[in-house]
């Protein structure tokens, strides 16, 4: 897939704390042999780079790979317990943005390598695995994951241009109370334009948007892309919905596990794989 940088800040950030971080974990020729994991796409990331024998701590939300569920908790994705992660002994400890900051502050002050991981989009992601390898002496692994990914993205494009369809119409429900949708500069959105589809929401100020029945009808969505566990009853059991394409086709797509649309690791192209199979009927790899 080709690299497409807009923002040039990043990268230079990312690159600073390259060198920056590796230089403080690598002392004596060493790297980091007790990590701890403050994230679930974190966590995936590292196992596959193969460093599931290096994780020491993980949150309760770390449910994959199967795996993941041996390690030591250390709270959850919210809240983590600095004392737990104290007497783990981690020499790197892999953070996101949100509400962990105040988290990665303490960690830090207490003299902790920690390293705060928050891609944006594809690009920051493979950045994001990239510099996870650099740190952990796995940059070969990074880059043949990177390679795979891009790889399997750009199959799944090809693969769409190939049938001879008109751009389809969807909507993305992140929840129904209240109901809100995925706009602009989020992964779901991006995928949807690898899908060659129109997300009826790109246009919204927020990347997270609140949005009324009205707004939604009014766009008419061949699609819907469900998140949460009960949205298809929300949309099937109120005859307003019939009024638009995807309720009265039944193109209702909620059989996709969540996370891998919405974790910021690996899995979301298998994500991306999903939706093509489940729209344009393009079996996955």
């Amino acid at each position: 897939m080709k690299r497409d940088y807009t923002d040039d800040k990043i990268k230079v950030i990312i690159m600073a704390s390259v060198m920056l971080l590796f230089c403080s974990l690598v002392r004596g020729g060493e790297l980091p042999q007790r990590i701890i994991s403050l994230a679930p796409a974190n966590t995936e990331i590292l196992y596959a780079l193969n460093l599931g024998d290096k994780i020491v701590g993980v949150t309760t939300y770390c449910n994959y790979p199967p795996q993941a569920a041996t390690r030591e908790k250390v709270g959850d994705f919210s809240h983590p317990n600095l004392e737990k992660i104290a007497s783990l002994n981690p020499d790197l400890i892999l953070a996101t943005d949100l509400e962990q900051m105040p988290t990665v502050t303490a960690l830090r002050q207490l003299g902790y390598n920690v390293v705060v991981v928050d891609p944006q989009n594809f690009n920051q992601l493979f950045d994001s695995i990239s510099l996870i390898g650099e740190l952990t002496g796995t940059k070969t692994y990074a880059f043949n994951l990177n390679q795979s990914l891009q790889a399997r993205i750009s199959k799944v494009m090809r693969n769409i241009s190939a049938v001879n369809r008109p751009r389809v119409k969807i909507f993305i429900e992140i929840s129904v109370n209240p109901l809100m949708t995925a706009a602009r500069d989020t992964f779901l959105d991006e995928m949807t334009n690898m899908l060659q589809a129109e997300n009826i929401a790109h246009d919204l100020p927020r990347a997270y948007s609140r949005v009324s029945e009205e707004f939604v009808i009014a766009r008419d969505p061949d699609y819907l892309v469900l998140t949460s566990p009960q949205a298809r009853k929300y949309f099937t059991d109120n005859p307003v919905w019939q009024r638009t394409t995807a309720v009265a086709r039944q193109q209702i797509i909620d059989e996709i596990n969540p996370d891998i649309l919405m974790r910021p690791g690996p899995r979301l192209v298998d994500g991306l794989e999903q939706l093509a199979e489940r729209i344009y009927k393009i079996p996955p790899r």
